[in-house]
């Protein structure tokens, strides 16, 4: 429901369960409160000016799950009196101005709270009940964050946690030991920064000493996203059981990710890479993509036998040429489960080129060939790629 017309909210049933409410221009929450059936599970509110005159008790509706305040210019004034209900499990309070949340009186049965595009710059777990699971602060200036327990001495069992700084980065972090999914902007760790033996999945924007990160012995990390960090130094063979590794912004092809064992999709784009020399010791991966570089040459190795990739995107580089060899394709190695080679947007590359790769590929992979030449990004899928032909 939208606009400023409150004359549909006198004919509400009494047993609705979901509402959202967004204003295009601002409702007044004094209006709204009084109109909302109290039996609601899900009660979203979006635009919604001046808080400071209603009433901001929320206790009353006692069935209420999920509320959701986004953009309502709850500062700190409004959020510090409000009061929620002990039903409530997931909290959204995103894109207000809070400053702080040490007078905040969170529901004891929180599982869920995202605190996203506000203005802080401090984020401590005192106020926080055990049952969080989730915490989202993406969006801020958070300086130091220490989520390791709460004012009753309980250690906090979070799983997911999104932090974000600015450019002076976060520099104080105690992240909660049982964190399993973690998105970290603008860090700066110390030298032995410990994330978590439980953590499986990561995304690391702007990070500065990436090498200073210990992520245990034993890591169970399985998925790590890194945007603009700088890897040299790292200790790779830590992350023995990844399977997936994203990277972005990097200056240069990041040496030793082809040792790990249990690497099945290596993705690198956007970065002024002119050369890709990358040597794979293990035959797990099924999914190369080296796409939207600057790639002038590329020389991929692979081990002795049938590799098991399924797609290699080099599409958006500078390729001046290309061949079997080139790929990895050799006497030694060979691929023979290849499903899709994407080579579009390479201006350089010849059309007498493609065309002599093209005929070795059909014969060794039994593909047909497509000549599209706009990458779908919604599937993520490649175009003028090789398509198994399963047709007998």
């Amino acid at each position: 429901m939208g606009g400023n017309d409150l004359s549909s909210l006198q004919k509400l049933p009494p047993t609705l369960k979901q509402l959202t409410l967004s204003g295009r221009g601002y409702f007044k929450c004094g209006e709204i409160f009084s109109k909302i059936p109290i039996g609601l599970n899900y009660l979203h509110l979006s635009n919604c000016d001046a808080m400071r005159y209603a009433d901001t008790d929320f206790s009353k509706f006692k069935n209420l799950k999920l509320l959701k305040l986004s953009g309502c210019g709850i500062d700190n004034s409004i959020v510090n009196n409000i009061q929620f209900p002990d039903s409530l499990e997931k909290l959204n309070l995103s894109d207000n101005t809070i400053e702080s949340i040490d007078k905040v009186k969170f529901p004891q049965g929180i599982v869920s709270l995202c605190l996203g595009c506000n203005r802080l710059n401090l984020i401590e777990g005192h106020k926080f009940p055990q049952t969080l699971k989730k915490l989202d602060v993406s969006g801020n200036k958070i300086k130091s964050a220490r989520l390791l327990r709460n004012e009753l001495d309980e250690e906090l069992k979070i799983e997911s946690l999104f932090l974000a700084s600015d450019s002076h980065g976060l520099s104080c972090c105690e992240l909660p030991t049982r964190v399993q999914t973690l998105l970290l902007d603008q860090f700066k760790p110390f030298n032995g920064q410990r994330i978590g033996d439980n953590l499986v999945s990561s995304s690391i924007m702007d990070c500065d000493n990436f090498h200073y990160i210990n992520f245990g012995a034993q890591s169970k990390l399985r998925y790590l996203s890194m945007h603009n960090c700088d890897l040299e130094g790292f200790n790779k063979s830590s992350l023995s059981r990844l399977e997936e590794i994203e990277l972005s912004f990097m200056s240069k092809v990041p040496q030793g990710l082809g040792h790990l064992k249990k690497l099945r999709y290596f993705m690198l784009t956007k970065s002024p890479i002119e050369h890709a020399v990358i040597n794979f010791y293990s035959d797990s991966l099924e999914v190369l993509d080296l796409s939207s570089n600057r790639i002038e040459n590329v020389q991929l190795t692979f081990p002795d036998g049938n590799t098991n990739l399924k797609r290699l995107d080099l599409g958006g580089n500078c390729l001046q040429d290309i061949s079997l060899e080139d790929i990895g394709h050799t006497s030694k190695s060979k691929y023979s489960d290849l499903c899709e080679l994407g080579l579009y947007d390479n201006r350089e590359l010849s059309n007498d080129r493609i065309t002599v790769l093209i005929q070795q590929l059909i014969i060794m992979t039994k593909c047909l060939w497509t000549n599209e030449t706009v990458k779908i990004f919604y599937n993520r899928y490649v175009n003028n790629h090789l398509i198994r032909n399963t047709i007998k």
